[in-house]
């Protein structure tokens, strides 16, 4: 594996660490009547590093893109999240924008990760 290749999870994790901090942001401006969108945002904001950090550890290829894969997943449950914010017009626009600044850098990294290793993402079998 190339040496830009064993950045990208690093790359990836440290990005997700800094979502989680902006989702922070994000769920302090929301309104209380809101807090099932700051559940949904904190638990998919959490998700993402953990899963990047079971693919580290992981020594079967295709575990390890299916755990990267399923980061992927948490990271488009977040964007969601996120959009629903913007079209109910919650929080601030460029934190909202920010956040999915960092969540499309996470994605392009995973789906770098994990079609380098033989894994379609969301399609977890060896090809």
């Amino acid at each position: 594996m190339s040496e830009a290749m064993n950045q990208a999870p690093l790359d990836a994790y440290s990005a997700s660490m800094d979502f989680i901090l902006l989702t922070e942001d994000i769920v302090e401006q929301l309104p209380d009547e809101r807090e099932y969108l700051a559940e949904e945002i904190r638990r998919a904001a959490a998700k993402i590093p953990v899963k990047i950090a079971a693919a580290a550890c992981e020594p079967d290829p295709g575990t390890k893109a299916l755990a990267y894969s399923e980061a992927l997943r948490w990271a488009t449950m977040a964007g969601a999240v996120l959009d629903i914010c913007g079209f109910l017009e919650l929080g601030s626009h460029a934190k909202r924008d920010r956040g999915s600044e960092l969540l499309l850098c996470i994605g392009s990294l995973l789906t770098r990760v994990a079609s380098t290793s033989g894994i379609k993402p969301g399609n977890p079998t060896l090809h």
